[in-house]
C-alpha cells in the first residue's frame, strides 16, 4: 500500500492514548498507525522524531463574516490562519450578513465556503 505521505518516528496523540509511531497518509487524512520503525512506501517523507504528532482541532465558535465585510478576513484568509494553527474544522458562528437564519442561507453559506476554504 503506498501513501503520499509518512510521517515516521514521532509520538502519537491518539484517542487510544500516547505513543510513538509512524503515520500513513494518503487524500490529507490519516490512513494508517503503525509501530515505530515500520516502513511505509510513501512519495514523501517527514521525520517527527522527538515531536508530538495530533490530530487536527476542531474550532466550534468561528467568525468568519466575508462576503459582508471582506475588512474583517475572507474564508481563504481565515481558514489558513485555522489551517497554520492546527486546526482542520470550524463551525461557524450564524452571525453573517445576511443572517444565516434559514435552510437556503446555510446552504449559501457552504457555497460560499466551498469556493476558497482551506479547512472543513
Amino acid at each position: 500500500m503506498s501513501f503520499e505521505m509518512a510521517v515516521t518516528d514521532g509520538i502519537l496523540v491518539t484517542p487510544e492514548g500516547v505513543r510513538p509511531g509512524t503515520l500513513g497518509l494518503r487524500e490529507g487524512r490519516i490512513a494508517a498507525i503503525t509501530d515505530p520503525g515500520a516502513t511505509l512506501e510513501a512519495a514523501e517523507t517527514w521525520s517527527a522524531s522527538g515531536m508530538h504528532v495530533l490530530p487536527g482541532a476542531i474550532d466550534i465558535h468561528c467568525h468568519i463574516r466575508s462576503p459582508a465585510y471582506p475588512e474583517r478576513g475572507t474564508v481563504a484568509s481565515e481558514t489558513a490562519a485555522c489551517a497554520a494553527g492546527g486546526i482542520t474544522t470550524v463551525f461557524e458562528m450564524p452571525i453573517t450578513d445576511p443572517c444565516c437564519n434559514s435552510p437556503d442561507r446555510v446552504a449559501m453559506r457552504r457555497d460560499h465556503f466551498a469556493q476558497t476554504a482551506v479547512v472543513d
